[in-house]
């Protein structure tokens, strides 16, 4: 009986329910304090941020007021960033203006070359500050200012110039680049997403447009390039040019003497020629010393990309023989991207030659002596025969040439003195396709040799 009173006693006390009660109830009361707080907080915040946004709509309409008094002679071009303190926060001012050509309120996207004056300047305010929290749009403000007949109508006209990368108009507006015209009064202004930039209600008479930004280059391969144009009263003048980042290419060469398989060899000079642009030599650096790689730089980003070859003369151009050349496969094809550099390899013919004795053995050490016809750089290029009488290094630019080949007499029996140095010549050897060319004998007989070296 006396265990059976001791668990109804426990049963009985409601102290452990107590404390696990009071634990809840804290727990919901500091989720409700946290939640009022959070409230007033958020709502705190709030009105900071309408406060900020009221004060930013104030200052852009004011700045708006501020436009609308200046002249259109003032606002062509006009742009100005302020910094403006308003309760100890700081509010950035930016204003903006820019002609409108007709009534749908939209900007002239030179497309299509539009006569006429513009009808009115559209002015931008756009006020941004800390203090409205970086989720918070910028405040914003447009409108309008009319021109005024007083403004030189008769005497005034518009000067629109356009420019436009390797893609061409209007697949490829060049977008915020500086663009300077001087003449009768000077400007300097940004193009816009349409590659277009405005000089309204400017004296009339002849203008020089200029660029000059680094890191583009004209299709003359030029950083500075103008143009000049005529500005009429009361019309509107359009210019277009031509700018884009430049390209480069790194022309590399091979040939092949059959049944070898292709080789890397080298060149003196390298061309690259684009239809546009005309052919585009350039030197080895330790001319005329021979280059596995010469790299042409600064190159109008064509789309077309380019045709190169070895060699720096039109002769030396594979298409001049065969004018499908590229188009059916040939070695030598880049496509170009602006701003980098493409690699690309171009086969360099073989000239094979055989140079033997009387009895067909082969001459080891002769001197092959090869003359462009049509071409004067270099003028000559001097190999050496190995053990086998023929050359380890055939390879010439496209072309035909002069073959000459000199070496000792080593016996007698012959019309020539031993030790001395005699040369045979065969007269324009037809270098002209990239499989190269049928071996060239050059034999030594025993008579009928011109004493000397190759001249």
């Amino acid at each position: 009986m006396g265990s059976l009173r001791v668990l109804r006693a426990r049963l009985a006390d409601q102290s452990g329910v107590t404390v696990i009660e009071t634990v809840i109830s804290a727990a919901i009361l500091i989720m409700v304090v946290s939640a009022v707080l959070t409230t007033i907080d958020v709502g705190g915040r709030t009105v900071a941020v309408n406060k900020s946004r009221t004060v930013a709509a104030a200052l852009a309409e004011q700045d708006q007021e501020r436009m609308r008094a200046m002249t259109a002679a003032r606002l062509d071009g006009f742009t100005d960033i302020q910094d403006v303190p308003v309760g100890g926060a700081e509010y950035k001012v930016k204003s903006e203006s820019e002609w409108i050509y007709d009534a749908t309120d939209s900007t002239k996207s030179c497309e299509n070359g539009r006569p006429g004056a513009p009808s009115y300047i559209r002015i931008s305010t756009t006020v941004t500050s800390g203090a409205l929290g970086t989720r918070v749009k910028p405040v914003v403000m447009r409108g309008i200012v009319a021109q005024r007949v007083e403004d030189g109508r008769g005497e005034l006209g518009t000067l629109t110039v356009l420019v436009y990368d390797e893609r061409g108009n209007p697949d490829g507006p060049v977008a915020n680049l500086p663009v300077s015209i001087s003449g009768p009064s000077a400007h300097t202004g940004p193009t816009n997403e349409f590659g277009c930039v405005t000089f309204a209600r400017i004296p009339a008479g002849s203008y020089t447009v200029t660029l000059n930004t680094a890191g583009y280059i004209d299709e003359q391969r030029q950083q500075l390039t103008t143009k000049t144009a005529t500005v009429v009263p009361d019309e509107n003048t359009t210019v277009e040019m031509a700018y884009a980042r430049p390209a480069a290419i790194t022309v590399r060469f091979d040939s092949l003497v059959p049944p070898n398989p292709a080789f890397a060899t080298g060149a003196v000079a390298a061309t690259v020629v684009n239809a546009r642009s005309g052919p585009i030599p350039v030197r080895a650096p330790a001319f005329p010393a021979l280059a596995s790689a010469i790299t042409v730089p600064t190159l109008f980003p064509y789309p077309s990309g380019y045709t190169a070859y070895a060699g720096e003369c039109a002769v030396n151009d594979p298409a001049g023989y065969d004018a499908n050349y590229f188009t059916n496969g040939g070695s030598g094809r880049a496509t170009v991207t602006p701003g980098a550099t493409t690699s690309v390899t171009t086969r360099t013919p073989a000239l094979n030659v055989r140079v033997t004795d009387s009895a067909d053995a082969p001459i080891s050490g002769a001197t092959v002596v090869f003359t462009p016809q049509g071409c004067t750089a270099p003028a000559k290029y001097t190999r050496t025969t190995t053990t086998g009488g023929v050359l380890a290094d055939p390879s010439l630019p496209f072309g035909d040439y002069d073959v000459c080949a000199s070496a000792k007499v080593t016996s007698s029996g012959v019309s020539s003195p031993i030790g001395t140095v005699r040369r045979r010549t065969i007269a324009s050897v037809e270098n002209r396709t990239a499989a190269g060319t049928a071996p060239q004998a050059i034999t030594f007989q025993t008579s009928g040799n011109t004493d000397g070296a190759c001249p």
